[in-house]
């Protein structure tokens, strides 16, 4: 039986797989990771749909694969990549944004939406 997103276990990663500071230069990109997973860190349920946001009108993202994810046998957390680009112009000064996965989880047991923010400091140089 798979349950909604953990805290515990879901979580946005750098790409690393860490959570040091991000800085990304005019123009660059930045892989980053969600695991998710629920409290028993099995997989989500099949139509579960992943979405990303950043708080600068500066940054951009795309995901980097599947939006709503498909019913699986694979036991464990599932990783999906998405990036995020820098759009400053070249006299824009530094800035900072905040980078967040929102889950919506759905099953027999109602529906909600899950967000899991980058907990460190993202800079757009």
């Amino acid at each position: 039986m798979t349950g909604p997103p953990d805290g515990a276990v879901t979580q946005v990663l750098d790409s690393a797989l860490g959570t040091n500071p991000v800085s990304i230069p005019k123009g660059a990109t930045a892989r980053f990771y969600v695991v998710i997973g629920d409290v028993n860190m099995n997989s989500p349920i099949g139509g579960t749909k992943v979405s990303y946001q950043v708080s600068s009108t500066k940054a951009a993202v795309k995901a980097a694969g599947a939006d709503t994810l498909l019913d699986t046998s694979v036991g464990g957390p599932v990783t999906l990549a998405f990036d995020v680009t820098n759009n400053s112009a070249a006299a824009d000064p530094s800035t900072t944004t905040s980078v967040t996965a929102k889950i919506s989880y759905s099953s027999s047991c109602g529906s909600a939406d899950y967000y899991f923010n980058y907990i460190n400091t993202v800079t757009l140089q």
